[in-house]
């Protein structure tokens, strides 16, 4: 059986002797992604403090109580949440907050070490228990271990990679206390070490903090450390972060306010197996328009998120009841036709700041001379998307001046950009998002399009799915839905 280890009262792991490199694999140092239901124990907590929004990994140890670092819920927490149920942070099957948060009295963080950095998390009702979902036992001191440990967590793979969507993990072994001496001062007894001593070797990094060390006892298995600290020097603080944001996905884009922006919303999409991402617009209390390329294939599930800039830190994920993409979608060599489809959400939208739906323009309507694109794309064609939500301002290009860029155009399009070599667009993992634009007579933001394709992010233009042609057919299948 597989336990979590404990040293005396004490429970934490000292990854102190490697740094963070870059990798492109996420979150574990040269991990690979765990498969549903590896570790039925572990869980993504997700803590609100200061105002922000920061994650850290735990660990099931009963029905109501989660074992987790205490740097990271140590001062002014505002709230603490656990999402369990599946390896994708999009797709947790259960959500529970919690009731009470304890760290231990004793915790300090000092320059070279971190001392006592444990935390119990109470939950607020019990976890439903079930083979993907249980909690693990911890090991004693007198407890021996066969092979090597596992880490698992959604943390960076390197000080200069984003999180992970998906949980990783890798197994290392534990590294004598004599040698781990040799690369982290100040450890103490209470301190346990593993990993591999090579260049770029698996370890933990930022985000994986509070995440377990589990071992294989010669009897059966146990937990045996979380999570405390380590040499992956981007932020300073032994693991808790922020994911701090960099340019992606929209092209030249710019940090967007999702107060100014209420209407956006992430749209995670599990398809043929794969899991993707689209953006949306929030159209009424419980529906969002978005491209249908991004719902054609075999679609298992889809779940809507907004209140949030940051992909990983929504405030509110809704599971589709149903979504109908238009009939007449069709992709082939020049052109996309049809681009449009809707998806109902479960139950209506909390009425609440920063979130609010948009209102369609219709046709004859006139706009001032920059309009928005906004989304979490990417910011080119080789780069990776991003996990902050970008904007740009773009203005409307008459069809006459489009159709000499773009074959294939029809009324149902329309075209923005600034036309420049790597000017501001839309690329990839941006489909489905908003064209919005501020509207004359009442000076008004209003959906004028939807992001449906371009020409590999550097011709800075792209071309949308005009939302007045659709107006009929996207009022037809949204009151088709209720």
């Amino acid at each position: 059986m597989v336990y979590l280890l404990a040293s005396s009262l004490i429970i934490l792991l000292c990854l102190a002797f490697t740094e963070c490199r870059h990798h492109h694999t996420h979150h574990i140092v040269s991990g690979i992604a765990a498969k549903d239901c590896e570790y039925p124990h572990i869980v993504f907590v997700l803590i609100k403090k200061n105002g922000k929004r920061f994650a850290c990994g735990g660990s099931l140890i009963d029905s109501t109580h989660l074992l987790t670092a205490a740097h990271c819920v140590d001062s002014n927490v505002e709230s603490v949440e656990a999402f369990f149920g599946s390896t994708n942070q999009y797709f947790m099957s259960h959500r529970i907050p919690a009731e009470a948060v304890v760290s231990h009295k004793e915790y300090e963080e000092k320059e070279n070490s971190v001392v006592n950095d444990i935390a119990v998390i109470k939950l607020s009702k019990p976890v439903p228990v079930s083979d993907c979902l249980r909690p693990i036992e911890m090991a004693t001191s007198k407890d021996e271990f066969v092979g090597d440990c596992h880490i698992a967590g959604w943390g960076k793979s390197s000080a200069n990679s984003s999180t992970s969507v998906v949980l990783n993990r890798a197994t290392v072994p534990i590294v004598p206390r004599k040698t781990c001496l040799e690369y982290a001062e100040n450890i103490e007894n209470q301190h346990i070490c593993a990993g591999e001593l090579v260049e770029n070797g698996k370890t933990t990094c930022v985000g994986d903090s509070g995440g377990p060390l589990t071992c294989t006892r010669s009897s059966d298995n146990a937990l045996l450390f979380t999570v405390a600290f380590h040499k992956c020097p981007m932020l300073r603080g032994y693991g808790l972060y922020r994911l701090e944001g960099r340019r992606h996905h929209i092209v030249n884009g710019t940090f967007a306010d999702i107060c100014k922006l209420p209407h956006v919303v992430f749209v995670a999409i599990k398809k043929d197996g794969k899991d993707f991402g689209c953006s949306g617009s929030l159209i009424d209390s419980q529906h969002v328009l978005t491209a249908a390329h991004c719902l054609a294939g075999n679609i298992t599930h889809v779940t809507v998120m907004f209140g949030s800039e940051h992909k990983y830190y929504m405030l509110h994920r809704y599971i589709a009841k149903s979504f109908f993409a238009h009939s007449g979608y069709e992709k082939n060599d020049v052109t996309v036709l049809n681009d449009i489809a809707v998806i109902k959400l479960g139950k209506k939208i909390p009425r609440e700041a920063c979130l609010e739906p948009i209102q369609l323009a219709v046709e004859g309507d006139e706009f001032e001379e920059n309009c928005i694109i906004a989304g979490w794309g990417k910011t080119s064609w080789e780069s990776s998307p991003t996990i902050v939500l970008l904007k740009g301002e773009v203005p409307i290009i008459p069809k006459k001046v489009c159709s000499t860029i773009a074959n294939g155009l029809q009324d149902q399009h329309i075209c923005a950009g600034n036309q420049l070599r790597n000017g501001t667009t839309t690329c990839k993992g941006d489909s489905g998002g908003p064209l919005t634009c501020t509207r004359k007579s009442d000076k008004k933001l209003v959906l004028v399009g939807v992001v449906s394709y371009g020409d590999k992010c550097d011709n800075g233009m792209s071309i949308f799915a005009k939302t007045s042609y659709f107006a009929e057919w996207i009022k037809v299948h949204t009151e088709k839905q209720e």
